[in-house]
């Protein structure tokens, strides 16, 4: 989906989010709840589709027999046949070029290079999402395992954006998505964003500028050693919302549009945040983050509005309560020192 703020200026949804916070705050406890429904939801779908993934494997690797015989029987033919076997083969391999690759459904990646990314989302029709409580991905954006350690950070730019997305693989060739998304949702320690700061390939080329941040208080030294566990009504409306999006199938790429009282709130805000970016705006020395805010609390405000519309009635203008809402989630107030 995308959100439409005006005609021509559209935001896709999906978010790049990193919530920091030192060791001992329980984020992998709580990065399992978050994502359970989701690994549940994938595994079942993966179990569904089984037979009519492999049937359709197994009927390419028929045909792809077939056409290694076409090809060995035009390429030894020294006779009048050879032209009718070079049209089959010809044939043979337009038909199987058409025919779709069927996959089971991936979600969730977790420890990926940037290149295997890639495959797993042209794979799972331009989408993907890294949740993690770890911070590995950024060690393999700037090229862990790449021989000159170069960072590989096209993936992520062009997944955030939204812009059409060419991918080199090595036994399909070039394979193209013209709308990836690509959430990324990590809890990391507070030494991993420093240690990316000082990078000047991701401040550079804007990338950590396109993230989301929280830095909660933590929780260390005041834990409760006995916590309670998460209600059963909780964890199962929980799970039944994000089921009932993940099964929703919309192609192509749907449009939601703002209320004019949306509208009106998204533009009240976007003013607000222009003058802050000033020279003497209290957002002026972090202008990079802060200027691509506007465009992110709308894709907030269009999750909102698909998670609280699991029906078929999302395609209602979004309402301006619902931006209200958004605007309150990820700024900084203009009166605390940033």
């Amino acid at each position: 989906m995308r959100i439409e703020i005006r005609p021509g200026y559209l935001e896709p949804l999906n978010l790049y989010v990193a919530c920091v916070m030192e060791p001992g705050n329980r984020k992998s406890a709580v990065q399992r709840i978050v994502t359970a429904p989701i690994e549940r939801y994938e595994r079942e779908e993966s179990e569904r589709l089984a037979p009519e993934v492999e049937s359709v494997r197994t009927q390419r690797q028929i045909d792809e027999k077939r056409l290694e015989r076409a090809r060995d029987a035009a390429a030894k033919c020294d006779t009048n046949e050879r032209r009718g076997l070079e049209e089959e083969a010809k044939q043979l391999a337009a038909d199987l070029a058409k025919r779709p690759h069927l996959n089971a459904p991936r979600l969730l990646a977790d420890d990926v290079t940037p290149e295997q990314l890639a495959t797993m989302m042209v794979e799972n029709n331009g989408r993907m999402a890294v949740l993690s409580a770890e911070g590995t991905i950024f060690e393999l954006m700037l090229g862990r395992y790449d021989k000159n350690g170069a960072p590989n950070l096209d993936l992520f730019l062009k997944s955030h954006s939204g812009d059409p997305l060419r991918v080199d693989r090595k036994n399909r060739g070039s394979e193209h998505v013209s709308d990836p998304a690509l959430t990324l949702g990590l809890a990391v320690q507070p030494e991993v964003i420093r240690g990316l700061m000082s990078n000047t390939a991701l401040r550079g080329r804007g990338l950590l500028a396109r993230f989301l941040y929280s830095i909660p208080a933590g929780f260390v030294g005041a834990r409760d050693v006995d916590p309670p566990p998460l209600l059963p009504e909780i964890e199962q409306a929980y799970g039944s919302a994000l089921t009932a999006m993940l099964a929703r199938i919309i192609d192509p790429v749907a449009v939601i549009r703002l209320s004019g009282e949306a509208r009106r709130a998204w533009l009240e805000f976007s003013e607000r945040t222009e003058r802050r970016l000033g020279t003497d705006g209290d957002l002026n020395l972090i202008r990079e983050w802060a200027g691509k805010l506007p465009g992110a609390v709308a894709r907030i405000a269009a999750v909102l509005h698909v998670a609280s519309h699991l029906g078929s009635d999302w395609h209602q203008p979004l309402a301006g309560s619902t931006m209200a809402q958004a605007v309150r989630i990820p700024v900084p107030p203009a009166t605390r020192s940033t």
